[in-house]
């Protein structure tokens, strides 16, 4: 799991040979542990999607790179397609934008860009689609999106998947870091922006129909104040932060943030002493990450979220990134 290549050094990195002209090879990244867990809930059909990428290779020349993971939880409503879009297209979309960055630096510095940027692009994408049906497809989706790069974790969001880490406090009880914000059409800002459209607010939703102000797809609503922009928060790690949530809204409707890591590490502590029946090439502390995050959304079907609910769990720890 942990990578035995060393960093260069800042002399060679600005060495004008022509050694240092030559073709640069990735590192071998370091592989973030990571677990998936779903419950249907109430609904027909399962229609969330994810995204699993322990090791998001972005090409060579990436030497800076020790670590790069990504992963992502989409919500689809009226329909799966939005979400099945995004779970083919953005982690390709975004790993062709940071691919051209050839320093930490200037790829972090371009993030809020390329998510933007990304978004938008899988956005513009499934609507050309829905466009080209009869009838159009109304399907929309929820995006949460997160990339670790070395010991930093970056989030982008639309709509109110949300994702929240798990840091140990001094007192040995855990806090929630949330990094996610809720993109609800009664924030003022968003119903500013939806009433600005020609829409109105009713009973918390867009025309009373819309529950979320931003998403992809959604194309019958598109023209009311409904955006593809995502908000980007970043955390560096520290060693007290041991791992984090990434789930649908289903989650958080039957859990508070602290209530959701609090019951995480509770039950991860009971895995640890329970025997566990481990898939084909799973290690045993993933699937100890598994049987939690199938807790979580069996826990919160049980509580009648009525909601399918989707979770991912990413270990976190420290790495050497010299």
């Amino acid at each position: 799991m942990y990578s035995d290549s060393r960093k260069r050094s800042s002399d060679d990195l600005i060495d004008n040979s022509d050694e240092s002209k030559k073709p640069k090879e990735s590192r071998n990244l370091y592989c973030t542990l990571a677990a998936y867990g779903c419950r249907k809930g109430e609904r027909a059909d399962m229609q969330d999607t994810h995204i699993m990428l322990p090791k998001f290779d972005l090409g060579t020349e990436k030497s800076f790179l020790s670590r790069a993971s990504f992963f992502a939880i989409f919500d689809g409503h009226a329909g799966p397609r939005a979400a099945e879009h995004c779970q083919s297209q953005m982690g390709k979309t975004v790993k062709e934008k940071l691919a051209k960055f050839s320093d930490f630096p200037t790829l972090t510095k371009s993030l809020k860009q390329t998510f933007t940027e990304s978004y938008k692009a899988v956005d513009d994408g499934f609507l050309a689609i829905a466009k080209q049906n009869k009838p159009i497809w109304k399907d929309g989706t929820t995006a949460t999106t997160m990339i670790i790069l070395n010991n930093v974790i970056y989030v982008a969001n639309i709509g109110d998947s949300r994702a929240v880490v798990a840091r140990k406090k001094e007192d040995g009880s855990f806090a929630p870091v949330c990094l996610t914000v809720d993109h609800d059409p009664m924030s003022h800002d968003e119903r500013m922006r939806i009433q600005k459209a020609g829409a109105v607010v009713k009973d918390g939703r867009i025309n009373g129909v819309i529950e979320v102000s931003r998403s992809i797809g959604d194309l019958p609503f598109k023209s009311l104040g409904i955006i593809s922009t995502p908000d980007l928060k970043k955390l560096t790690l520290t060693k007290n932060d041991l791992f984090a949530i990434i789930a649908c809204d289903g989650l958080w409707k039957s859990f508070s943030n602290l209530e959701a890591v609090s019951f995480a590490v509770e039950q991860l502590e009971a895995a640890k002493k329970t025997d566990i029946e481990q898939e084909p090439n799973e290690s045993r502390e993933a699937a100890e990450l598994r049987v939690v995050a199938e807790k979580l959304a069996a826990e919160a079907v049980r509580r009648k979220c009525g909601d399918n609910v989707s979770v991912i769990i990413v270990k976190l720890e420290l790495i050497d990134s010299e």
